[in-house]
C-alpha cells in the first residue's frame, strides 16, 4: 500500500502567497468553515491541500443538499515539530515553511529592569510592522500575564499546564494555551503553580529542554516569539535560554545592575560552551529606566565601554516614565495608550534595530572567568 504524503500545516498568509490567492478571502473563508484550519490564538494555520481542494470547489459555500462529509466541523490539524519536517518519510514532502519564528528571551538576573516592560512594547511594536508575535510568560508571578489583562487565577491552561503534560507523556502541546490576550497580542500565560513545577523540572531528564519542544510546533505560525523570565538564574531560565536563538538584556542604568549584566553574560557563554544552546547569540543589551542624571550617563558610557566592544549594546534606550505602568495598569501597550509618548518611540526603535541592525552575535567568557561561575546552573 503507498504511504500517504506527509503534509505540514502552514499559516493562513503564507497559503495565500503560494496559490496566490488573495489572503482575506481565505481568512474569511476560514472564519465561516468553508476551508479547514485550526486557529492558534488570532492566526490561522492550514494545509495546502485544504486550500487547493477549497479552490477547486469553486470557493462555494455549504448548502443542506450537501454530503454529510462536507458538513461537518472543519478538523484540527496537528501541528509538526519544525525539526521533523525534512525527516517523515513517504512518496512526497511537503515544503520547509519559508521561515521560522525568531525565538527571543529577555532576561536578566536582576529585578526591576525592565524584562516585562520590554516584552510587552517590543512585541507590540512588532506586531504594529505586520509580525505575528507570541508573547511566552515564563515567571510564576505572571506580571506578562496580568499586564496584557488575562486573569491568571482562572486559567485552565498555562505553561504550566503545558509543562506538566509534557514531562507526563513527553507530549508537546502548547497551542491549548495560547490566548489572544486583551492588550491585542497572542499570549501564553503563567500563574504561581509554575514555581512547583519548575521544582520537578529538576529531577525531570527532559526539564532542560521542556520550553525548546514546546515552542517547536508554533515556530511556523509565528514571526516572533518573546519570552519574558524571572529575575533568576534556575531552571526556568536555563529553559528559556535553551529555547531561544537570541537574548535580549535589560539594563537598568543604576551602578549595581552592571554586575548582573556580567553575570548574564557568563551564564550564557556556559550554555554555549555545554552545547545545551551552543548558537545561542546576544541580541543587545537594552538600557532602561535612563534620566538624565549625571551617574546614568557615567552608566551608559562605562556600559558601551566594558561590554560594547563584545556584544551589542543598543542605541535606543528607554526613558524612565510614569506611562509605562499606566499603560500596564489599563492593559495596554504604551503604544496603544500612548502612541506618540517617547516611551512608545524608543519601543519601535528597538524593533527596527532589531529588524535591520547590525546581526546578533555570539559572545565568549575567557577561561578564567567561566571557571569562577560554573555553579551558577
Amino acid at each position: 500500500m503507498q504511504e500517504k504524503a506527509f503534509e505540514v500545516p502552514v499559516p493562513l498568509r503564507q497559503a495565500a502567497d503560494t496559490t496566490g490567492v488573495q489572503y482575506h478571502r481565505l481568512r474569511k473563508a476560514a472564519g465561516d468553515g468553508r476551508l479547514a484550519a485550526q486557529k492558534m490564538g488570532n492566526q490561522y494555520v492550514v494545509l495546502l491541500s485544504d486550500v487547493q481542494r477549497f479552490l477547486k470547489q469553486g470557493d462555494r459555500r455549504r448548502r443542506p443538499t450537501d454530503s454529510a462529509e462536507s458538513a461537518v466541523a472543519p478538523k484540527v490539524l496537528a501541528a509538526t515539530p519544525a525539526e521533523t519536517i525534512t525527516q517523515q518519510p513517504g512518496p512526497a514532502v511537503a515544503p520547509e515553511p519559508t521561515k521560522l519564528a525568531r525565538v527571543i528571551t529577555i532576561t536578566a538576573p536582576k529585578g526591576g529592569t525592565g524584562k516585562t516592560t520590554t516584552t510587552l512594547n517590543l512585541g507590540a511594536a512588532l506586531a504594529e510592522l505586520g509580525y505575528r508575535v507570541l508573547l511566552v510568560d515564563c515567571d510564576p508571578q505572571g506580571n506578562l500575564t496580568l499586564s496584557s489583562g488575562i486573569e491568571a487565577s482562572g486559567l485552565k491552561n498555562s505553561l504550566d499546564s503545558a509543562i506538566q503534560l509534557y514531562m507526563a507523556t513527553y507530549t508537546p502541546q502548547i497551542e491549548p494555551t495560547i490566548i489572544q490576550a486583551p492588550v491585542g497580542l497572542d499570549v501564553v500565560p503563567s500563574n504561581i503553580r509554575l514555581a512547583g513545577t519548575a521544582d520537578e523540572m529538576l529531577i525531570n531528564s527532559q526539564g532542560v529542554w521542556v520550553l525548546q519542544k514546546l515552542l517547536r510546533s508554533v515556530r511556523p505560525v509565528y514571526d516572533f516569539i518573546l519570552i519574558d523570565t524571572l529575575p533568576s538564574l534556575g531552571v526556568l531560565v536555563k529553559n528559556s535560554l535553551v529555547a531561544a536563538q537570541e537574548l535580549i538584556i535589560p539594563h537598568e542604568t543604576e551602578p549595581l545592575s552592571t554586575e548582573a549584566v556580567a553575570m548574564m553574560l557568563k551564564q550564557v557563554d556556559i550554555i554555549r560552551r555545554s552545547e545545551l544552546n551552543a548558537d545561542l547569540k546576544i541580541a543587545g543589551i537594552l538600557l532602561t529606566k535612563v534620566t538624565k542624571s549625571k551617574v546614568h550617563r557615567e552608566v551608559i558610557d562605562f556600559t558601551r565601554d566594558e561590554f560594547g566592544k563584545q556584544v551589542r549594546v543598543f542605541n535606543t534606550v528607554i526613558e524612565r516614565s510614569i506611562q509605562f505602568a499606566e499603560a500596564q495598569g489599563l492593559h495596554k501597550t504604551i503604544l496603544s495608550y500612548k502612541p506618540k509618548d517617547k516611551g512608545a518611540q524608543a519601543y519601535r526603535n528597538l524593533a527596527q534595530e532589531l529588524l535591520y541592525g547590525s546581526e546578533a552575535v555570539s559572545f565568549q567568557v575567557p577561561d578564567d572567568e567561566l571557571a569562577m561561575s560554573e555553579d551558577h546552573f
